[in-house]
């Protein structure tokens, strides 16, 4: 359960802006400070979004703005502060799992957006109908550069049960800008372990439309179970609002 946890963490985002890691090692969501958003006036979505692919960066929502990714929401109740929820469906053979979870995040940065910002969160899950068993993580993030261009380093303790995780997780991320509709991503994880070390790896693109966002791009998963040197397409949209 606890490996099929730190899979779905990976693929389906959870927190405020963090995506996920699992019991041993959960990475995760966002944080920053006030400014003005630019609105543009061609239709399409000027927000630069607070998330990698699956990860958070320092910033944060501002207040009143909101973010539905997949299957988690996110919203900005202050500047400094946001808070989010979320599922997961997992359908395998015989069974359903629904894991459901709460997150926070604060943050603190630059007020003008432009060189880095600061943050910390945790997030608390369980499984209902299966376990009353709770898991989730803490976080701590640091990310340099403005909004539209920066990268992130981001330390996460996870845990299941009365179980933390003996060894953080930690996440290498950025994002750049390239036009007023798309940006490069890079979205990291490193999971070390006694019993083997696990990576996430990727590259793709962030495309803004006029309602959705859309992500795509390469992955590639590394553990002692999996050597295989292959690549997997991942795709997810997202609906930011409230940010004009």
């Amino acid at each position: 359960m606890k490996k099929l946890l730190l899979l779905a963490f990976f693929c389906f985002p959870a927190m405020s802006g963090f995506s996920g890691t699992c019991c041993d090692s959960f990475p995760q969501y966002t944080a920053t400070a006030p400014t003005a958003v630019p609105v543009r006036t061609d239709g399409y979505i000027d927000w630069p979004s607070p998330r990698y692919f699956w990860t958070p960066s320092g910033y944060n929502l501002h207040a009143g703005e909101g973010n539905i990714y997949m299957t988690n929401l996110s919203y900005g109740i202050t500047d400094f502060f946001t808070a989010g929820g979320g599922l997961i469906p997992l359908v395998l053979p015989g069974i359903f799992v629904l894991p459901v979870w709460t997150s926070v995040k604060f943050s603190l940065g630059d007020p003008d957006d432009k060189l880095g910002a600061l943050a910390t969160g945790g997030l608390i899950g369980i499984i209902p109908g299966h376990s009353k068993t709770t898991y989730g993580c803490v976080y701590g993030l640091g990310t340099l550069g403005s909004r539209e261009r920066n990268a992130t380093v981001g330390v996460f303790y996870g845990y299941f049960g009365d179980d933390w995780g003996s060894r953080p997780a930690f996440t290498l991320s950025g994002m750049n800008t390239v036009s007023e509709r798309w940006a490069i991503i890079s979205d990291n994880g490193f999971i070390f372990d006694k019993n083997g070390n696990t990576y996430f790896l990727s590259l793709g693109a962030r495309m803004n439309g006029k309602k959705l966002v859309t992500d795509f791009g390469l992955v590639r998963f590394i553990s002692p179970e999996n050597t295989d040197v292959s690549l997997f397409p991942m795709f997810s949209l997202s609906y930011p609002f409230g940010y004009d």
